[in-house]
């Protein structure tokens, strides 16, 4: 009998302590529901989440402007050296240029811009813009571009007939919104000195086959691709480097790529590679085994 009661002694205190943890697992629970309530009220009232989505924002904005001062300030070193690559291509370009080379360029309001060799508009949309030959148009800023004004509208290029330029620098410079180039193996780059900043701030793209170019006497290919930030993909496969002297920013902030082949490149004539792969931060892997940097002098 004695054992009896004990047993149920045992088991009522057992009892009491499991209701007595449950009550105190349902407290903190409640609490925390409260808790969770509270954090959640002054977030929306304190706009926490528009504060966060702000500091992004101005993230971005600041990666942006610091871009922008690299670009600035390398466009000013440019006009500072006198005697630079710039006025060696020029000198070039004078030289070689034919008046049989015809490249004219056309912008729409439709958002297209086209590239042919006869100056002719298509009638059935509206011409914002029309230029003289630019076949050996040397674009040596932003400023000098006759489309710059109408860049960031442009969704779509189109080359409809073959074309034969001595230069294609900044054809392509803050095109923020191009999408499709369409032809662009009638583009014949054979006679290209320069391809400076051809393809800078082409946001909006995400893939170029640039096989059919012939680089064999480019000599300029600084910020090529820089702030292509979205360029997932580019065909590279032709590309002689023989002759280019600076490859300066060429690949910067082209932070979508994986990889990129330059295992081929020739660089025994580059003298500045610097910042060439900078912001590349998705970038896996890079084979520069091949690289000659025998004359590079700026690789920063």
């Amino acid at each position: 009998m004695k054992k009896k009661n004990e047993l149920k002694t045992n088991v009522r205190g057992r009892d009491q302590q499991i209701g007595i943890t449950l009550i105190a697992l349902i407290i903190t629970i409640i609490v925390m529901l409260i808790l969770v309530g509270v954090v959640i009220t002054v977030a929306i009232r304190g706009d926490l989440f528009a504060t966060a989505r702000k500091a992004v924002a101005d993230t971005e904005k600041e990666k942006q402007k610091e871009l922008d001062i690299a670009i600035n300030a390398e466009e000013m070193i440019d006009r500072a050296i006198s005697n630079g690559l710039g006025e060696i291509i020029e000198k070039k370009i004078e030289k070689q240029a034919s008046e049989a080379r015809k490249v004219y360029a056309i912008v729409y309001s439709d958002g297209t811009m086209e590239f042919n060799s006869t100056g002719n508009a298509d009638t059935s949309k509206e011409v914002k813009l029309k230029t003289d030959n630019i076949a050996s148009k040397l674009f040596k800023s932003v400023n000098e571009v006759p489309w710059k004004d109408y860049a960031g509208t442009i969704t779509e290029v189109k080359i409809t007939s073959k074309i034969e330029p001595d230069t294609t620098q900044r054809w392509f410079q803050d095109f923020t919104n191009l999408t499709t180039i369409t032809n662009i193996n009638n583009l014949d780059t054979s006679n290209v000195l320069a391809m400076g900043q051809m393809f800078y701030g082409c946001e909006s793209l995400t893939s170029l086959d640039l096989s059919s170019f012939d680089t064999g006497k480019v000599m300029n290919m600084k910020s090529l691709f820089c702030g292509a930030k979205n360029l997932a993909s580019i065909n590279l496969s032709s590309f002689n480097t023989s002759n280019v002297e600076d490859m300066s920013f060429m690949f910067d902030t082209c932070s979508a790529l994986t990889n990129v082949n330059v295992s081929g490149f020739n660089t025994e004539n580059v003298t500045n590679m610097r910042s060439m792969f900078y912001r590349c931060s998705a970038l896996e892997n890079i084979d520069v085994s091949s690289f000659n940097t025998d004359n590079v002098t700026d690789m920063g």
